[in-house]
């Protein structure tokens, strides 16, 4: 399995645009897509997906400001918009000199900026509807497809580091695995479930050994507080610790945004080991999770695993890909749900749960990583 060191579940609240327009946003410099870009349009507010396309209800009256940790802001108006793509972002001229801190100061800073975004929840309880869907894909071709609409009842944060009292009922579950793959052959899901808490260090000091901490002042707005592991570290059989990137909106006192990866060089590790374990099948090639927030609350949840199987002569490479989009809902709907308790597993290996138009409702509620999404924010929280 792979650890992340700091992982944080959040709420979304999503509207469907009715007509849209593909944009691409480039570096200015190397034309490489820019991954996540956050576009606002009066009160509406779009997220770019990772290959840098942004779909826009475009407005010839409307100013649009595209925005991405690192670049220079972009105003352009909606009628110069069609005209302008792909639009093209400079990155800020300026040099990122990180800050190397201790391990108690960098928790301690994410601890204080983690505890101000908490604030902008809504209070206990609380009613999450989440859509999710987890894909295997062999090369180009999609393999198998788990879709899920769950309905989780948050009854109470406890705090920082100490969970959540929630339960968990499912509302559907749509299994597509039409040339009958067996999942035991493959690298197993990650399990998200619905909590909403983060998990810090709770031996600080000891990190200082294996991890190097360090802050970035970006601009003045940006904030990063990064973590990664030491040249020095060597991982275990069973453990990886990945390398993380808290951004924070200084002037808004919140995180915004959550990068995690595994570094190339304990990949490395990664596949000696794995490829020596005699009850390992599978080699893992590259793993990543991006976690995007708007207002504290994140417009997108993308992880992938890739990896290659052993004894796999054609070389194939195999990704996980879970993306999860999050509703805010009501205790009727809650209520109103058959109980059927969530497992501690992936939504991969249980059993379809038909409803009533499932796939309506989901395609409602969900839109991939490979589609941008519209953002409506919450009156108040």
């Amino acid at each position: 399995m792979l650890y992340s060191i700091i992982l944080i579940f959040w709420l979304n609240f999503i509207t469907i645009p009715a007509q849209t327009h593909q944009i691409q946003v480039i570096d200015g410099d190397s034309n490489e897509p820019v991954s996540f870009v956050d576009v606002k349009a009066g009160t509406q507010y779009f997220l770019g997906d990772i290959d840098g396309i942004v779909n826009l209800d475009i407005s010839m009256n409307e100013k649009y400001t595209f925005s991405c940790v690192g670049y220079e802001k972009v105003d352009i108006s909606g009628a110069k918009l069609l005209s302008m793509n792909p639009v093209k972002m400079k990155m800020l001229a300026i040099a990122l000199n990180p800050i190397v801190v201790t391990a108690d100061k960098a928790l301690n800073l994410l601890d204080q900026y983690i505890k101000q975004t908490y604030g902008l929840i809504l209070k206990q309880p609380f009613y999450l509807k989440f859509f999710e869907r987890a894909s295997l894909l062999g090369g180009t071709d999609t393999l198998f497809t788990a879709k899920s609409i769950l309905i989780s009842g948050i009854s109470y944060i406890y705090g920082i580091s100490k969970g959540a009292y929630s339960e968990t009922r499912i509302q559907g579950i749509d299994i597509s695995n039409e040339k009958n793959i067996d999942l035991e052959r493959f690298r197993k899901f990650t399990n998200y479930g619905s909590s909403v808490n983060n998990f810090l260090f709770k031996e600080k000091k000891s990190y200082d050994k294996q991890l190097f901490f360090y802050v970035i002042d970006q601009n003045d707005s940006i904030m990063i507080v990064g973590y990664k592991p030491r040249e020095a570290y060597k991982m275990s059989e069973s453990t990886v610790l990945t390398s993380g990137r808290f951004y924070i909106d200084k002037i808004k006192n919140e995180v915004i945004r959550i990068d995690s990866n595994i570094e190339p060089k304990l990949l490395q590790q990664v596949a000696e080991i794995e490829s020596s374990n005699t009850d390992r099948y599978y080699v893992v090639q590259n793993f990543n999770r991006k976690v995007h927030l708007i207002k504290g609350l994140p417009s997108s949840i993308f992880e992938e695993t890739s990896y290659t199987l052993k004894n796999d002569s054609s070389g194939v490479l195999y990704k996980n890909i879970i993306e999860i989009n999050y509703h805010l809902t009501d205790k009727t709907d809650f209520e109103n749900k058959p109980y059927e308790n969530l497992q501690s597993e992936s939504i991969v290996y249980m059993q379809p749960l038909l409803i009533p138009n499932f796939e309506k409702e989901f395609n409602q509620g969900f839109k991939p990583a490979s589609v941008s999404k519209q953002v409506s924010q919450p009156d108040e929280y």
